[in-house]
């Protein structure tokens, strides 16, 4: 720039170039900044000589981002989603905790068609609180934004879920008294008392609906599965919904969560789904074309409309934990101390010290790379047909190559002729969750200090 000579650029880099000098030319004043940015987990402000040579010379101000600063500026949360809402006078209730709040949070009764509208992902529809015809609602779908302080993802198989629908078709009259409903938090809420009396109008900013999920989620299932449910079925059902006004108390918020939920058992892992490294995990790992599955059976609502969810690949939050516990801890028990792992261990595995998020892309990378490569290995030997090779073992596997610094091959070649011998020479019936031999395995990489090949 100092030459102002661009002759030998070209595209993009060249117009850039010029843009810049007619700007230090003009009698503007302007500063020139250099991002150096990092995908380490702590930003190193490097003293290369280079560096600090155009810093002296063009003046620049050097920026430096790592890991850390480039999580702070993603956003976390979703879009901010708002609803309005029409209802009875006679069907609302409001609770303030103290006398001198001026917070209120409110107790409804709504028809499911209603459901259906505010909590679609057409905002239009949404604000429409004054919607009379449902024939209007044949295209609405699920905003699974607003799923995102839930606690569980979708239990397809669970008994709850069926007997919603039975409810739905066969008793929709009944549907109040058998269902608990929904738990909505919201940022903001305007009631207004309208019609002369007979109306409250609610506006509700930024919700998001924290209990209820699988009630939600199977009333759109409802009605996307025939459009004259919405008509026959849901405009004659009613539920109860909580709306609670709780600003940016996020521990407060957790607590009405985990204290709400009482229709399915929530395991240790979805109760850890909505930590904050877990949606660190999640973005980071989908930019590496990896789709993280922090709750059951979900994935959706962080896909954008643009991304082909089938050339990424797919790691359930639980399976990730079990790559981490076979890596850092042991691989023997990997596969029994599932619930452990997101409650004793939890902090050894993923606290703030411990988890290297910029490693977790190769180490699920290699995870899948090991399943290929052992069932080519299998078919070498002749035992393609032998069924499917045990998770157990793509964990020892992981254990080899990260301890021992193995090749992937050449792990299941010592890890198979190591499992042989001690199937012949013990009566163990399961061999791949004992002690014995997982401590027989280290004892032989160590007395015959394998070098091998880290080709993959």
């Amino acid at each position: 720039m100092k030459t102002e000579n661009t002759s030998g650029l070209t595209g993009k880099i060249k117009i850039f170039i010029e843009d810049i000098i007619t700007k230090l030319n003009s009698s503007e004043e302007w500063t020139l900044k250099l991002y150096m940015v990092s995908n380490e987990e702590v930003t190193i402000k490097n003293k290369d000589i280079h560096i600090e040579r155009l810093e002296q010379v063009y003046g620049l101000k050097v920026m430096w981002f790592g890991l850390s600063q480039i999580m702070e500026i993603l956003p976390m949360r979703p879009k901010s989603v708002s609803a309005e809402l029409v209802v009875d006078t006679d069907a609302i209730m409001s609770f303030t905790e103290d006398s001198l709040s001026s917070s209120k949070s409110y107790i409804v009764r709504l028809a499911t068609n209603e459901v259906v509208r505010f909590t679609s992902d057409d905002d239009g529809l949404r604000q429409q609180s004054n919607l009379e015809n449902v024939e209007e609602l044949e295209n609405a779908d699920l905003e699974y934004s607003l799923l995102f302080d839930n606690v569980r993802g979708f239990i397809t198989k669970s008994e709850y879920n069926s007997n919603i629908l039975k409810t739905l078709k066969e008793e929709a009259s009944k549907f109040f008294m058998y269902n608990n409903g929904l738990t909505i938090i919201a940022q903001n809420i305007q009631a207004d008392v309208i019609n002369a009396g007979k109306k409250v109008k609610m506006k509700l900013e930024n919700f998001q609906v924290i209990n209820g999920g699988q009630t939600l989620r199977t009333i759109h299932k409802f009605h996307q599965s025939d459009n004259q449910n919405i008509i026959d079925y849901l405009s004659k059902a009613q539920i109860l919904v909580r709306i609670f006004k709780t600003v940016d108390d996020q521990e407060l918020n957790n607590k009405i969560a985990e204290y709400t939920n009482s229709q399915n058992s929530i395991s240790e892992i979805d109760l850890k789904s909505n930590r904050k490294e877990q949606i660190q995990l999640e973005q980071y790992l989908l930019e590496n074309e990896i789709i993280y599955k922090r709750k059951t059976g979900e994935f959706k609502s962080v896909m954008n409309d643009d991304i082909d969810a089938s050339n990424y690949r797919q790691i359930s939050m639980e399976r990730f934990g079990q790559i981490l516990y076979s890596i850092k801890i042991s691989p023997h028990q990997a596969s029994s101390r599932k619930k452990k792992i997101f409650n004793k261990f939890y902090g050894d595995l993923f606290g703030e010290t411990n988890l290297e998020i910029e490693e977790s892309p190769n180490q699920i990378k290699t995870y899948f790379e090991i399943q290929r490569d052992y069932q080519n290995y299998l078919t070498e030997l002749g035992y393609s047909n032998e069924g499917k090779v045990p998770e157990q073992k793509f964990f020892y596997i992981l254990y080899l190559k990260y301890k021992y610094d193995l090749s992937i091959k050449n792990a299941i070649k010592f890890f198979e002729e190591e499992l042989n011998n001690f199937k012949s020479n013990n009566q163990n019936s399961r061999p791949l969750i004992s002690i014995k031999f997982k401590d027989q395995l280290d004892t032989k990489v160590k007395s015959l200090s394998i070098q091998m090949n880290k080709t993959k």
